[in-house]
């Protein structure tokens, strides 16, 4: 097992309520699985929250695009068409080649 710490949190009435709701439903088992699962959760916001600012810097680092919005929002047609069939495949779902074959374009 791993380690662990021992830690007492006050709760105002109505929130340990709640907690003890999820508890009584089988949500979960314990106050202590509740709050890790809570702080799992923020943590995985927070890094979320890190990647998405670190893109934003990025983008806004990289200065003004020479494209036109068109051959952008294309281009986010092409990345979001990939992204369905990559998924699809991972899924085991046939994507028709037709539908890829009508959106693809290749670019030099």
């Amino acid at each position: 097992m791993s380690d662990m710490t021992q830690i007492d949190v006050d709760l105002p009435d109505d929130l340990h309520a709640w907690v003890e709701a999820k508890i009584a439903d089988g949500t979960y088992a314990s106050m202590s699985h509740y709050a890790c699962d809570l702080i799992r959760r923020d943590h995985a916001a927070e890094e979320a929250r890190q990647r998405l600012q670190a893109v934003v810097d990025e983008g806004r680092n990289s200065g003004i695009s020479g494209r036109t919005v068109e051959e952008i929002l294309e281009d986010a047609k092409d990345f979001d068409l990939a992204e369905k069939r990559m998924k699809a495949s991972q899924a085991g779902d046939a994507v028709p080649l037709s539908d890829v074959k009508a959106k693809l374009h290749f670019k030099n």
